[in-house]
């Protein structure tokens, strides 16, 4: 099973794994734009706007909600609207995304590397 600690690997995984039988061009482009924006820090969730993912996709925002709104239909995408002046929520969820790719995959969550303190002594610091 294939982990996935960064964006990187996320994006690398949909790009090379997710074949395009079962999704769109369209829908893949839209996957991987909203991969590229999560963050493993805050659960793998993304907050790109509509006209952040028309923008990218170069898509009209029509084309960019059919895409999103199937995505989510197969359960390969959370999502949740956000409110007046907030982002919407959105999430890759690996789980049913597997059920389209050979490669499985699985989030690991990194641990956080110790935090550099100046008031250490020289010798003990991480460089």
């Amino acid at each position: 099973m294939k982990e996935i600690k960064t964006q990187f690997d996320l994006t690398d995984h949909i790009q090379n794994s997710v074949d395009i039988k079962h999704f769109t061009s369209m829908e893949k482009l839209v996957l991987l734009t909203i991969a590229g924006h999560t963050n493993p820090a805050n659960q793998w969730e993304g907050w790109p706007s509509l006209d952040t993912l028309q923008r990218l996709c170069c898509a009209t925002r029509p084309t960019v909600t059919k895409a999103v709104k199937h995505l989510t239909e197969m359960g390969v995408l959370s999502y949740k609207r956000g409110k007046t002046n907030v982002s919407n929520k959105y999430k890759v969820v690996l789980e049913k995304l597997n059920n389209f790719t050979e490669e499985k995959a699985c989030y690991v969550t990194a641990r956080r590397a110790k935090k550099y303190e100046p008031d250490e002594d020289f010798e003990n610091a991480p460089f």
